[in-house]
């Protein structure tokens, strides 16, 4: 088990890789199933809300630390 402050260096530097504006996602197995419908909620928010890139992070169960003030 990695510690608090090797997931956040991890999550840092996938951070610094993040295109601008974008609307993220963390995918893992304990996370909640969506319908294609909230799906494309979701996706229709992030579009009004100016994001111009959806970027969809796949990971283990370990989440990472919550993202910066703006990031979805």
């Amino acid at each position: 088990r990695r510690s608090p402050a090797a997931r956040a260096r991890e999550a840092d530097a996938i951070r610094a890789k993040l295109p601008p504006r974008c609307g993220l996602v963390a995918l893992c197995v304990e996370g909640k199933m969506r319908s294609s419908e909230e799906l494309a909620g979701l996706f229709t928010d992030w579009m009004n809300r100016g994001e111009s890139h959806l970027v969809f992070l796949i990971g283990g169960s370990f989440r990472p630390p919550p993202p910066p003030q703006g990031v979805m």
